[in-house]
């Protein structure tokens, strides 16, 4: 909000900030608890200090200082990836517009000041006190992830063509309307002052350092697009503060054609949407999370339906507040086909019908094919072994890992003994790959999806 209305007004940034709190991405990775959310508010902090300074030239020293701090947050959020995009945009946005005495200034000293105060102490108390740390965080973690050649490689590059089109699903349902917005920007009022400068280049530079960077590498996943959606949203903001300037007759019957589209192919979507990866849902789970997907198509169809309505009577500040708040009221029924659908994947459900055997001196040993993170822990609230497997490599644990893996051969042989031994196997969701079998002999105490809980006999 407060960048839309220092680029574009008040009206521009309120509407940038609902649009931001509706997108499709937004609603889903917060809703995760995912870090990529509080990495992009680093980023838009960096972008909003960065802009105060500019206007300001008197404060700008301080202004600019506060914008290297939000750099360091965004680093010590997702590591060094937090200095590249705005070192990216603000580079590209000093090349575009010439202004190379921006490189000049004091301030930019106080910037790099406020960077090293925020990320020098904790990597310097890790790199001393971590054996290994600076190889692992700053070549394979940055470097060799870059290349594609990170080890272990426990991720699955997204292709080219499907990251770039995540932009798009990630910014629904406001990127419907990109054509309109680059129609709308193209016949914006060219303005050459320091606000209409920002205006025009921040957010289409900010949106194209997030992916044209991460086009540059196979190892990008699905969600590296969220980082651009706050410059998005900015954009968004202005398109529906200023489309009534943007008035004309085909204008207007396209846009209702867009939101007409959205209505008609809302409702079939709905029902494709438990079937994705059906070969790995279960029927029960599908029936289940179809419910709430009815009522997350019922809200967005009538907010689409009132939407056309207000477009075609010209009200179209009445038709981004429909869009908005059933978008918002959608979010309560989408809340629980995510609860449903975690609890398919999790072994949350399954652990309070075996936890009352497990005593204390018993080996508990997780296996979640390709990853190395146990929820067990969580729920147990005790120590839990990581089940490797021959051939596997796994991510080195920094520090102490005495005890964190257990090989196969030591796992054969407590599970042969006669100490009681409890194995839990969890998988990703939508992974291509068979589930694993319990051991043989093995007691299957509860299963849930792909995942189960076995003891030895």
């Amino acid at each position: 909000f407060l960048l839309g209305r220092l680029l574009y007004g008040s009206l521009d940034g309120l509407m940038g900030a609902v649009a931001l709190a509706c997108s499709i991405g937004h609603i889903i990775f917060t809703r995760l608890a995912m870090v990529d959310i509080l990495f992009s508010t680093c980023v838009t902090a960096t972008f909003l200090c960065f802009s105060l300074g500019y206007m300001e030239e008197r404060r700008r020293f301080l202004w600019w200082t506060l914008a290297g701090a939000c750099i360091g947050m965004a680093v010590l959020t997702k590591s060094l990836i937090g200095l590249v995009f705005p070192v990216f945009t603000l580079g590209l946005f000093t090349l575009f517009t010439r202004q190379w005495n921006l490189l000049k200034q004091k301030a930019v000293m106080g910037a790099l000041l406020g960077l090293l105060v925020v990320v020098i102490p904790w990597h310097l108390y890790m790199i001393f006190r971590v054996p290994g740390f600076a190889y692992q965080y700053f070549w394979n973690e940055q470097v060799l992830r870059f290349l594609d050649m990170r080890q272990p490689k426990d991720y699955i590059g997204t292709p080219l063509s499907l990251y770039l089109l995540s932009v798009l699903v990630w910014a629904l349902p406001w990127s419907l309307y990109f054509a309109h917005i680059i129609w709308g920007f193209r016949h914006r009022k060219k303005d050459d002052s320091k606000f209409g400068l920002l205006g025009r280049y921040l957010p289409w530079l900010w949106m194209g350092s997030v992916v044209g960077f991460f086009s540059l590498t196979d190892a990008r996943l699905f969600y590296y697009t969220i980082p651009a959606l706050p410059a998005f949203a900015l954009l968004v903001g202005w398109f529906w503060s200023e489309v009534e300037n943007l008035d004309g007759k085909k204008f207007r019957l396209t846009l209702a054609l867009v939101l007409a589209t959205v209505a008609i192919i809302s409702a079939p979507s709905i029902f494709v949407i438990p079937n994705l990866g059906g070969q790995i849902v279960p029927s029960e789970t599908q029936k289940n999370m179809l419910g709430p997907l009815l009522l997350v198509g019922i809200c967005i169809a009538i907010g689409v339906v009132m939407a056309i309505i207000t477009v075609l009577m010209k009200r179209y500040k009445a038709a981004f507040w429909f869009l908005s708040v059933f978008m918002l009221i959608s979010c309560i029924p989408f809340s629980r086909v995510l609860i449903v659908f975690g609890d398919y994947i999790s072994l949350r459900n399954s652990i309070p019908a075996v936890e009352h055997f497990i005593s204390p001196n018993d080996v508990v040993v997780h296996r979640f094919v390709k990853d190395d993170q146990s929820e067990v822990v969580f729920y147990l609230k005790r120590k839990v072994r990581i089940l490797k497997r021959p051939g596997e490599f796994h991510q080195p644990i920094l520090g102490n890992s005495e005890g964190y893996y257990i090989e196969q051969s030591e796992f054969e042989k407590l599970w042969n003994s006669q100490m009681p031994v409890f194995l839990m196997v969890s998988h990703y969701a939508f992974v291509d790959l068979p589930p694993e079998d319990p051991p043989v002999n093995a007691m299957v105490l509860a299963r849930n999806g792909k995942a189960f809980i076995c003891c030895n006999p």
